[in-house]
């Protein structure tokens, strides 16, 4: 007698009477299929066989982008986990309690593009217990493989909050859950991160090259610091300091040159010849020392307008075009 069962079960059999279990060849058994078979000498056996679910397996890999914002804290995360075994047909999330329950998870695609993707049919959170919140996520079908999540947490930032913990998560029943954490900051911000492990130690720092290529990295902000998780439970404290913003120089001289002429009435007569390296520069301001009239100005030897304004001495402006590289020319007389 011949027992076919799926791989997702465990077939045994119990008080067996007038049967021998026997070897039976792997031709003809389709993928996935499990074959048992016993053979008996008379019509006299009796047996019974219990079919029982195999355990799902889980392991878990995170990857966490975070932001100490002006107003907002703000935390991006992606959960791969591979289910094997019989797979899941539910996972459990646990966030901290202070991330509250505007939360929305996502199924992200399937690498590579083109897969099944697994659909969730709910998703809850249990009241908070032990300063965590559950999240249980419910699929419309039990799932085995590879399933890639994603959740978004944008909170507002209290006024007297000098440093942030960073939020963790960590997927109940997993057997083993390591992953990346990556810190983002402003550009007029500077950081100071203390990262530790659940036995206290310090984590170790990575490369940021060395984290994933996926959407969770803003091209408006840099990463400054990454850490690496072999187990759940890091502790990560972020403190900064902001500075004011200050002006930086737009157009900077490289060369100048100067050529006078003293005529015969006894005025001098100037070319001054400035080289200059502009870099989103609208306009060039002249502030003439003692008593002098501007004749001209010459960007690359094309002549430009010239507008008298009144500042604490009498300055000239002249429009001027973003380019690298400029030659600006001008005349004037010393009266």
């Amino acid at each position: 007698s011949d027992v076919c069962s799926s791989d997702l079960l465990n077939l045994s059999s119990e008080e067996f009477q007038g049967l021998e279990p026997v070897s039976l060849g792997a031709s003809g058994v389709e993928a996935g299929i499990s074959t048992q078979g016993w053979e008996h000498q008379d019509t006299q056996y009796s047996g019974r066989l219990r079919l029982t679910r195999r355990p799902g397996r889980l392991f878990a890999r995170t990857l966490g982008v975070h932001r100490l914002g002006r107003d907002t804290l703000v935390s991006r995360w992606t959960i791969q986990i591979l289910a094997q075994g019989a797979g899941a047909r539910a996972v459990q999330i646990a966030l901290p309690e202070a991330t509250g329950t505007n939360l929305q998870f996502r199924v992200l695609d399937s690498e590579p593009p083109g897969g099944p993707v697994p659909r969730l049919e709910s998703q809850s959170s249990s009241p908070p217990a032990e300063g965590q919140r559950v999240w249980t996520l419910r699929f419309a079908h039990r799932v085995r493989g590879l399933v890639r999540l994603a959740v978004d947490l944008e909170t507002p930032r209290p006024a007297d909050q000098p440093a942030w913990e960073v939020p963790r998560v960590v997927v109940r029943g997993a057997e083993r859950q390591f992953g990346q954490v990556g810190i983002e900051a402003e550009n007029d911000q500077q950081l100071e991160v203390v990262a530790t492990d659940s036995g206290g130690q310090t984590l170790r720092s990575i490369d940021v090259a060395d984290l994933p290529n996926v959407p969770l990295r803003s091209v408006e902000r840099r990463i400054v610091e990454a850490f690496e998780m072999v187990r759940p439970g890091e502790r990560i404290v972020v403190r900064e300091t902001r500075f004011e913003p200050g002006a930086v120089p737009s157009a900077i001289c490289t060369d100048w040159k100067l050529l006078s002429l003293l005529n015969t009435s006894g005025e001098f007569q100037h070319r001054v010849e400035v080289t200059l390296r502009a870099v989103g520069a609208q306009a060039v301001l002249v502030r003439p020392v003692g008593d002098v009239e501007l004749w001209g100005v010459l960007i690359d030897g094309t002549p430009v307008e010239i507008r008298r304004v009144q500042l604490r001495s009498e300055e000239h402006t002249s429009e001027l075009q973003s380019h690298s590289d400029l030659v600006c020319r001008l005349l004037l007389e010393k009266k």
